[in-house]
């Protein structure tokens, strides 16, 4: 299958590692130009000649704070001076960690808005005139599973993921007549270093190990396994190809069958 990706251009957001690194891979693969960007700018780097090597492409590597409006307003800004339009965002870059609620102030709840919210909302803001300029954009966010089901240590991330999905729909709305499909992928278990980091934050928050917790996720899962980062590359790519044309403001679910809700 064509996905029309050649020569696309795709920012993608988180990319050192996880889902966000095997999706710049997947794009690259199917001939987009993809540009990466993260805080770590050694594993940056990294992820970039790694990508490179195994796809053949021509990769940028940008580094970027999506929390502050000067990194992302010159990411945009180097894209567009050196490769000349934006057609794709994927919006990945931002952990929230688990939290016991008495212990977070104010302020930690505004840093967990601005690590993932704010920064998909600063990314979009700077790259949806291009997309009207091409007259074509694809943007997918990833949020996650816990927008749906809340839990009680992972309060932070799930308000974080259902703002994302409600957003995302009010956006599709706006953006429809410019040819701008706008959709989230909702991932639950993968099998990232991201996911490790939030199994150890939640092991300190319920005394429990970080095998334990483990073991009672994989319990869970229908499918009897954590979720792999290619597989969620691929829905991602899918929603930022031309095949999927006629999806727009909606979250697809991906978590080996986990949520429970129709």
């Amino acid at each position: 299958m064509d996905l029309g990706l050649k020569d696309k251009v795709a920012i993608v957001s988180g990319a050192s590692d996880g889902i966000g690194l095997v999706t710049a891979r997947s794009l690259a693969r199917e001939g987009a130009r993809v540009v990466i960007c993260a805080r770590r700018e050694a594993k940056l780097f990294e992820a970039r000649d790694a990508i490179a090597k195994e796809t053949g492409a021509e990769v940028l590597a940008i580094q970027c704070d999506v929390r502050r409006l000067d990194d992302v307003q010159r990411l945009v800004a180097q894209t567009v001076q050196k490769i000349g339009a934006i057609h794709i965002l994927v919006n990945n870059a931002g952990s929230v960690p688990s939290i016991k609620f008495t212990d977070v102030s104010d302020a930690q709840w505004y840093e967990y808005l601005e690590r993932k919210l704010m920064g998909y909302l600063r990314m979009a803001r700077e790259v949806v005139p291009h997309m009207q300029r091409a007259g074509w954009g694809r943007i997918v966010n990833v949020a996650g599973t816990a927008g749906w089901e809340p839990s009680n240590t992972a309060m932070a991330v799930g308000l974080n993921n259902a703002a994302v999905m409600n957003w995302t729909k009010s956006m599709s709305l706006q953006y429809a007549s410019d040819g701008i499909l706008i959709n989230t992928v909702a991932p639950g278990s993968i099998d990232t270093p991201r996911q490790v980091g939030n199994r150890q934050r939640e092991s300190e928050v319920t005394g429990k190990s970080v095998e334990e917790l483990r073991k009672a996720r994989v319990k869970d899962i229908p499918l009897g396994r954590l979720g792999r980062p290619e597989e969620v590359a691929n829905l991602i790519t899918f929603l930022a190809s031309d095949c999927s044309s006629y999806m727009t403001g909606t979250c697809v679910t991906i978590d080996g069958g986990v949520v429970r809700g129709i």
